[in-house]
């Protein structure tokens, strides 16, 4: 994944505590991604930076070293040092499901979960500011914010294949959109 301003890349997948991450113009090895303590490893689902590069954040399932089990969990580092910022416990986790965006001002964490819930946090603090249940039954598998930041759109997993659109601001639904036949990938406005 390339930051908004194309200066960095990021390559993710398996991680163990540490996501490597490359100067995209120079190709030079740029310092990680610490993953803290107590998080041991773990799959990244998604991830992305904020529009203005201040924020990274990777949904994955990853796994607790004090417990040993697996969850599914967003962290969110400073896009500049890459300091680990703070974490979000995220419920039940699916190998196929969960997604981040940052709002169009990239003050707002946006994340759709493997439980169908959506949830608006602060992108600075990790303040949980709404959660609102989104897809009835069936996990997110993708986000995307409208060009004017207004409008959340969320995709489900599996097999409803429906998208639905979001006032951002107050989680209010405003339109459904159906047609696809098997899950939603990716959106983007």
């Amino acid at each position: 994944i390339y930051s908004p301003d194309g200066t960095t890349l990021i390559g993710f997948h398996r991680v163990e505590k540490e996501i490597p991450r490359w100067d995209a113009r120079t190709l030079e090895e740029q310092s990680p991604l610490v993953v803290s303590d107590p998080i041991k490893s773990g799959h990244i689902r998604q991830m992305a930076f904020s529009p203005d590069n201040t924020y990274m954040a990777a949904y994955g399932i990853w796994r607790d070293s004090t417990t040993n089990s697996s969850k599914a969990m967003v962290i969110v580092w400073n896009g500049n040092t890459g300091d680990q910022l703070w974490t979000a416990d995220v419920g039940p986790y699916s190998w196929h499901a969960g997604s981040v965006c940052f709002s169009a001002d990239g003050k707002h964490l946006l994340i759709g979960d493997a439980n169908s819930g959506l949830s608006r946090y602060k992108s600075l603090t990790g303040e949980l500011e709404q959660k609102w249940p989104a897809h009835e039954g069936q996990s997110i598998s993708a986000l995307a914010v409208s060009p004017n930041g207004k409008i959340l759109a969320s995709g489900s997993a599996y097999s409803s294949g429906i998208i639905h659109l979001w006032d951002i601001d107050t989680g209010e639904a405003l339109a459904t959109l159906e047609g696809h036949e098997a899950w939603i990938s990716w959106l983007e406005f």
